[in-house]
């Protein structure tokens, strides 16, 4: 548990997000089997497809805001209109995002199941998202645990929500029914988040406050647009050159390691903001960034060697014998979790530390090793050669990260907060 004492007050985020994170990997774990049990191989497949895109251009037209909220919210002359100015910039986005999704599926994706799931998302995933990531953002920014945590939470369970709706309501559902059916239940979501942060709406959206934003979130964009598909552009390339019934069990062999995943940014969540708090107020953060690394290395090793030798028994008892060529698939993109895991924490460090443009090249460093390997590898090989091709790409990356944030505490003199070189204010992140 990591312990951050500031004036005497005692606190435990990760602790918490870590039993919110169990709960989500419990609920998204339901989704999963739901969506593979209901769709097929084929039909999950549209909805992979589908998603990657769509989130990719989210995160886009987003302009790095998920990231830059969380960065700005703790700056003293920023912090009231934080909010209000990234909700204002919303309706813009959602709309630029809408039309690059239906223009993407008639260019990518004219006559494929893909495309009208893609156009599903656009209508009201899209707008929604966008809304609800910017409230989530600054509750984290402002390390609001109890309400971030339940949000995450609920936002899990709307997508199990979703599907059982469609089923219980369509006799014979495609992915784009389900698209939809996300989408509404997201923006009932975005609904509930207005009222939760209706004492953050009373200012104002500032145009300097924008600049801010946008002068963090565009250093951090290149990595996000990579972060957020970050297990799935091997999806996004497989649904270019594959048949969707093929993305389909390779969905399901990823589904049984994204339990790893999901801890590893539980400790990047808790870790982005503190550090930030720390960096602005001037206190050395260099052990707390060595024990960050230490704890997330310890973790994410423990998790990951059970699932890769357990997974692949898992999968045709949970998800069905159609997908039982995505056994051995499952058993490499496991092992790929571990260095996924750490290319997540230390991106957030990274960020944390005020370095967002390290954190993106550091990320973009896998995407340039994932097409190419994915598309020499899954030709010979199929799902096993892009369950390759991701673990040398993680790998690659979690490399280039280490090493930028190697660069980055070399170059940075410690900070001191009171005379005579005793820090001012002490968080233990251990």
């Amino acid at each position: 548990m990591w312990v951050i004492r500031r004036t005497g007050v005692t606190s435990s985020p990760l602790f918490a997000i870590t039993a919110s994170t169990g709960a989500v990997v419990a609920i998204g774990a339901v989704a999963g089997v739901g969506a593979a049990r209901l769709l097929g191989p084929s039909g999950r497949g549209d909805l992979a497809g589908a998603f990657v895109w769509a989130g990719l251009l989210t995160s886009i037209v987003g302009l790095g805001f998920d990231q830059s909220v969380v960065f700005v919210a703790n700056t003293p002359r920023h912090k009231r209109r934080v909010l209000t100015t990234a909700l204002a910039a919303a309706p813009l986005q959602a709309l630029v995002g809408s039309a690059l999704c239906f223009g993407l599926a008639a260019l990518l994706f004219p006559e494929s199941g893909i495309g009208e799931t893609l156009r599903a998302y656009a209508l009201v995933w899209v707008p929604a998202t966008l809304v609800q990531t910017a409230i989530i953002s600054i509750l984290q920014g402002q390390q609001r645990w109890r309400e971030f945590n339940l949000s995450r939470i609920v936002l899990a369970l709307s997508s199990v929500s979703a599907i059982l709706a469609i089923a219980l309501l369509r006799r014979a559902p495609d992915a784009a029914d389900v698209a939809l059916a996300q989408g509404v239940s997201v923006a009932c979501l975005a609904v509930v988040l207005i009222w939760i942060t209706r004492r953050d709406l009373r200012s104002f959206p500032s145009l300097s406050t924008f600049g801010k934003l946008v002068s963090y979130g565009l250093r951090a964009l290149p990595g996000l647009g990579f972060y957020a598909v970050a297990l799935r552009l091997d999806q996004a390339v497989l649904s270019l050159i594959a048949p969707a019934a093929l993305l389909g069990k390779y969905v399901v062999a990823g589904a049984v390691s994204a339990a790893v995943v999901p801890v590893a940014s539980s400790i990047g969540m808790a870790a982005f903001p503190a550090l930030a708090s720390l960096r602005h107020v001037g206190t050395d953060y260099r052990g707390a960034v060595s024990k960050i690394l230490r704890r997330a290395i310890l973790i994410l090793g423990a998790l990951s060697v059970p699932v890769a030798i357990v997974g692949p028994f898992l999968i045709v008892p949970v998800f069905g014998s159609a997908y039982a060529g995505a056994r051995v698939a499952s058993a490499v993109l496991a092992i790929a979790a571990f260095p996924l895991g750490l290319m997540i924490v230390i991106a957030d460090v990274l960020r944390g530390l005020g370095r967002p443009g390290a954190a993106s090249l550091g990320q973009l460093v896998g995407a340039l090793v994932t097409v190419p390997a994915v598309l020499i590898l899954v030709p010979a090989f199929g799902i096993e050669g892009a369950a390759v091709a991701s673990l040398v790409a993680y790998s690659c990356s979690a490399v280039a990260l280490a090493w930028f944030l190697w660069r980055a505490l070399e170059g940075e003199t410690p900070h001191r907060g009171t005379p005579g070189g005793r820090v001012g204010e002490e968080r233990d992140l251990a």
